[in-house]
């Protein structure tokens, strides 16, 4: 990701960290108040793990990772937040709306 960077902008010295997976993310509009839609301000992620795989969450990771297609649905990683439970002005702004948003991780490669 360093070269999508302005040479003048890409640190003098090496990351000591790797590079992550990045994310797909999919945005949802909810009709209804949050008390009516049982939401919250929680974030939730939902790790691949079951009697399927031993219950091994970093086994069902990998594999997602290697090939999501191929996966489960059930052993799918993902998260999910609702963003305008977070902010206290929302209700106001848009009442009966509220927003949802998905995430599952993927390769940047």
């Amino acid at each position: 990701t360093m070269e999508l960077l302005p040479e003048q902008r890409r640190p003098t010295r090496p990351l000591s960290t790797q590079q992550s997976c990045g994310f797909v993310m999919g945005n949802i509009t909810l009709r209804g108040t949050a008390e009516e839609l049982g939401i919250s301000s929680a974030n939730t992620w939902v790790q691949p793990s079951s009697a399927v795989n031993g219950f091994d969450a970093v086994r069902g990771i990998d594999d997602f990772m290697s090939a999501p297609l191929a996966v489960d649905p059930s052993h799918c990683a993902f998260g999910i937040t609702f963003p305008s439970c977070k902010d206290r002005a929302h209700e106001a702004r848009h009442p009966d709306l509220n927003c949802c948003q998905i995430l599952a991780p993927t390769s940047t490669a």
